[in-house]
């Protein structure tokens, strides 16, 4: 059976890396796209316990194999690359990895200053574990661990800044929140000259690699500043990211998850900026070529405070446009989450807590996910909206046994 289908894959795939595990059984995979998707989409489904011993998965669909990678092996959740059109596909566990696959895989390279995530070898971004300090003539309270900078597009142009010095406290990718008030007092966890709130790296619980994606948990800690001095851890969050080995951009999955871990609960209160927020590089700043764009058109003009599904910041390197669009899950809080669109900034923020005051009570979290498109280029409305539509109702997907 095997040499049979070594034989219909018109030797794309040797003997050696085809060797099966023992203990798997083929299943048949049906993907059904929904919306307009086209490319290659992200899905993810759950096999039986039959393949879950297998150390890796492998997709046919006649002379056409594709990898397939654990998301979590002992529940059976895998995902996989695939053409966005409705197909069928044969799951087969291996033993080993084929070398095709086993040398070109999203990789995460950790030391004991940052987590990098590379495509290709090319790097798409950096999690900063240790506290970067700001450069010399910037106050040292700036000084941040537990945020993601750079972001890269695929040519390697830079899309963020780090300590930008107009607002030193705008750290590339963070999620922070504002106008907040525990046990009495307010605290903001975003403006650290306050010295109210602090956001800081605790530590790396998983770091994966992989044919399909790489990805990473982090865990941060929201602390309140007390008057009297005193620390008091307020929120765990969790922090998981993963990119996507797609072909032309760099594909970005991120999701918090803010579990209140104090006595007293934490209440955001109703305020105009707060939550998942973005700064773009130095060069945008007050550029008349650096703009956004929301899947309503809009731009920082008439966009501020509107609830679009995404937003795309833009500007110039090198003379030629480059841009980071996020995409908004409809499974968020207040979904679609109004947006902050700064009017001479480079900077952006989801921000919940513009339609109303909300809680996180102890031991509740508060949950959020978003996608991050890094690319060459100007923003298109029409291929953005139909990424939006991909990430907001993904594939179908069945496993028939």
């Amino acid at each position: 059976m095997i040499r049979q289908l070594l034989s219909c894959l018109s030797g794309l795939l040797s003997a050696a890396t085809l060797f099966l595990s023992t203990a798997e059984a083929d299943v048949t995979l049906r993907v059904s796209p929904q919306g307009d998707a086209s490319g290659l989409i992200e899905v993810e489904f759950v096999l039986p316990e039959s393949l879950r011993s297998a150390s890796h998965l492998l997709l046919v669909a006649g002379d056409v194999a594709i990898p397939a990678q654990w998301i979590n092996q002992s529940q059976g959740l895998a995902a996989s690359l695939v053409q966005a059109k409705s197909a069928e596909y044969q799951v087969r566990g291996l033993a080993t990895l084929p070398e095709k696959w086993a040398e070109n895989v999203v990789r995460i390279e950790q030391s004991e200053q940052a987590l990098k995530l590379l495509i290709r070898d090319l790097p798409v971004l950096q999690y900063n574990i240790a506290v970067r300090q700001p450069p010399e003539g910037i106050d040292p309270v700036y000084a941040r661990s537990g945020h993601i900078h750079p972001l890269f597009t695929p040519t390697g142009e830079e899309l963020t800044s780090e300590f930008p010095a107009d607002h030193a406290h705008q750290h590339a990718v963070f999620h922070a929140w504002v106008n907040t008030t525990f046990s009495g007092r307010k605290t903001d966890f975003w403006n650290q000259a306050g010295r109210t709130g602090h956001i800081e790296h605790v530590a790396v619980h998983e770091v994966s690699s992989g044919p399909v994606f790489g990805q990473f948990q982090v865990e941060l800690r929201h602390s309140a500043l007390n008057a009297d001095g005193t620390v008091t851890p307020v929120l765990k969050e969790l922090l998981t990211v993963r990119a996507w080995k797609q072909p032309e951009r760099f594909v970005v999955d991120l999701e918090t998850r803010q579990i209140c871990v104090a006595d007293s609960p934490l209440t955001i209160n109703e305020y105009h900026y707060g939550g998942m927020a973005i700064r773009g590089r130095d060069n945008w700043l007050q550029n008349p070529e650096s703009d956004f764009l929301t899947s309503e058109g809009n731009n920082r003009t008439n966009g501020n405070h509107t609830r679009p599904d995404w937003v795309a910041m833009f500007g110039p390197a090198d003379g030629t446009p480059i841009h980071v669009a996020i995409l908004d899950h409809p499974g968020n809080f207040r979904f679609p989450q109004p947006v902050r669109l700064h009017p001479s900034k480079p900077y952006f923020v989801f921000t919940p807590p513009q339609l109303g005051s909300f809680e996180i009570k102890p031991g509740e979290e508060y949950a959020a996910r978003y996608r991050y498109l890094l690319a060459d280029g100007a923003p298109q409305k029409e291929q953005l909206n139909q990424d939006f539509t991909s990430y907001a109702k993904p594939a179908v997907t069945e496993i028939i046994e």
